[in-house]
């Protein structure tokens, strides 16, 4: 389980166009973090590639506060329920792009998380 974990988290590391802040947060918050950046180091050595990528990222990771890197969510399932959504995959879609707001540092209160879930909402 862990290997699948970190080949899969290792393309993730190796795409910086797409990658996130939320991205950077959940592969920290990972138990194996410290295995998957030296595995880019080690994958970036073995093909002969620049170490750019793997400083930047060890920088960046420096900036997250550890108390940042998976804080508990602003709202959850019943919260949503209480704004009227019904029980269903659309409260699990919801949710996740909430915590990725969360996470991206893009909602920063409930009240936010809510304004942002009410927008969600309404576009569908």
């Amino acid at each position: 389980k862990a290997v699948d974990w970190l080949v899969g988290a290792l393309v993730k590391l190796r795409d910086n166009r797409t990658m996130e802040l939320a991205d950077l947060k959940l592969l920290m918050a990972n138990d194996y973090w410290a295995e998957l950046i030296e595995l880019l180091r080690v994958d970036l050595v073995a093909t002969g590639s620049n170490l750019q990528r793997y400083h930047d990222l060890l920088d960046w990771a420096a900036t997250v506060p550890k108390r940042a890197v998976a804080p508990p969510p602003l709202l959850n399932g019943n919260d949503l329920q209480k704004m009227g959504l019904s029980m269903g995959p659309r409260i699990g879609q919801v949710l996740h792009e909430l915590y990725r707001a969360q996470l991206n540092e893009l909602v920063a209160s409930p009240n936010q998380a809510r304004a942002l879930a009410r927008r969600l909402l309404d576009s569908g």
